[in-house]
């Protein structure tokens, strides 16, 4: 148990330390890039990051959560291997979509780079969906300051660009699209030599088949849970922009990039930690899994206060900081801190429900919580304004991670009894 907590310990300590510089470039540079390009534009890239972000998450087709928990070494790299392919593969279908549907799609969303830059969009999936594989390769290698780099170095090289962007006037339209595009694919390089130096050679025809038998279940069901799971959270943005214009979507999208962040950064440090040791766990003690679960939320619950203290504040410093423009950014933050302190929670440790096989259950889970994000939009009288569409849209969200967190409460104590374990043995 010790041996497993100084991993832990070292292995998070590293994460959080590239992850914290990430999270102070974005930090930083968010109050000048919105006050350089205005809240319509930056709303406009918020609803761009909205779709990006969505499809990240199926871009290597689920398997990178496959290469942690896979059995043996020669197994994970062929899992890999897939994931590759299907990175290379969404990127490729993005852009005949883009080509085909670019028009219809930046009329619907207000996003003007689907129409005029359709390459920036598969551009970014490209990069970002091999960085995502081939950081699951690391991960499970227990390489954890090699990740930490390259997330601090996407960051970046993201400001780096759109900074720079926005004194090149024929950029300027499209310098913070073009940003995250090359900030999300500036680290797959570093990966990709990491990986070299670790293995000789790929996986051949028949290895893939035989990952694919063997993982299948990944993407078959953890491709639909992870869209509507991706889609429940980004899914405001796009909805604002499309129902109330972009300036809506820029305040929506400055409150979550500014308190939101301890989920995206610091969640994304401790699940990275969290799927490999869940996996080892599996493995070698699953009789420790129940244990290792609640700990890690009780971690978590630690710092949620300074998340809430943040938020509960929100509608005094945010005009201050942002300027008088994201006053209603401000107040938005107050009615949505309840459940972002919760998403904190409930986001490092959302891989338990596929680490277990349960993707089936996870599927369910994401397809009501989309479901109700959309009725918070769609649904409410013509005349509801967005304020009290993003206030219920935050009652419901809390309501959600809390079902989260007993679902997989309940399905790590399964898999801890000794009945289990004996099987897993």
């Amino acid at each position: 148990m010790t041996a497993t907590r100084s991993r832990l310990v070292r292995g998070l300590a590293a994460l959080v330390s590239g992850t914290a510089g990430a999270q102070a470039v974005t930090l930083l540079s968010t109050p000048i890039l919105v006050r350089l390009y205005g809240m319509e534009r930056w709303g406009e890239f918020g609803a761009f990051s909205a779709l990006y972000l969505t499809l990240l998450t199926v871009a290597a087709m689920r398997f990178d959560q496959a290469v942690p928990v896979a059995k043996s070494d020669e197994e994970a790299r062929a899992v890999l291997a897939l994931g590759q392919l299907a990175a290379a593969g969404l990127a490729a279908a993005v852009f005949v979509c883009s080509l085909a549907f670019g028009p219809w799609l930046a009329e619907v969303s207000r996003v003007a780079a689907l129409r005029d830059q359709p390459w920036l969009l598969p551009l970014a999936l490209a990069g970002g969906g091999l960085y995502v594989a081939f950081s699951s390769w690391h991960l499970r290698r227990g390489s954890f300051r090699v990740v930490a780099a390259t997330t601090f170095t996407q960051s970046l090289a993201m400001a780096a660009v759109q900074f720079a962007g926005w004194f090149v006037a024929p950029m300027r339209a499209f310098a913070l699209p073009l940003g995250l595009a090359a900030g999300r694919s500036v680290g797959f390089l570093n990966l990709w030599r990491g990986y070299l130096r670790d293995v000789a050679g790929g996986a051949g025809r028949s290895g893939l088949r035989e990952a694919w038998r063997g993982y299948s279940r990944f993407a078959l069901l953890g491709v639909p849970s992870s869209l509507a799971n991706a889609a429940g959270l980004q899914a405001p943005t796009v909805l604002l922009s499309a129902l109330f214009g972009t300036w809506a979507a820029g305040q929506f999208y400055t409150s979550m990039r500014v308190l939101g962040l301890p989920m995206v950064f610091l969640g994304a440090a401790v699940s990275q930690v969290y799927l490999s040791e869940f996996g080892r766990l599996l493995r070698e003690n699953p009789g420790g899994l129940r244990r290792f679960y609640r700990g890690a939320v009780r971690r978590l619950l630690a710092v949620s206060p300074l998340l809430a203290a943040m938020g509960c504040t929100a509608p005094w410093w945010f005009p201050i900081v942002f300027g008088p423009e994201a006053a209603r950014a401000g107040l938005w933050s107050l009615w949505l801190t309840p459940s972002l302190c919760l998403g904190l929670v409930c986001s490092p440790v959302s891989s338990t429900a596929n680490s277990l096989g349960r993707q089936d259950l996870q599927l369910g889970m994401d397809l009501l919580r989309l479901a109700l994000t959309v009725a918070c939009f769609a649904i409410p009288a013509r005349g509801w304004s967005a304020d009290a569409r993003v206030a219920l849209y935050g009652a419901m969200m809390a309501a959600t991670y809390l079902a989260y967190l007993l679902l997989y409460d309940r399905l790590a104590a399964r898999a801890s009894s000794p009945a289990a374990a004996g099987e897993a043995a």
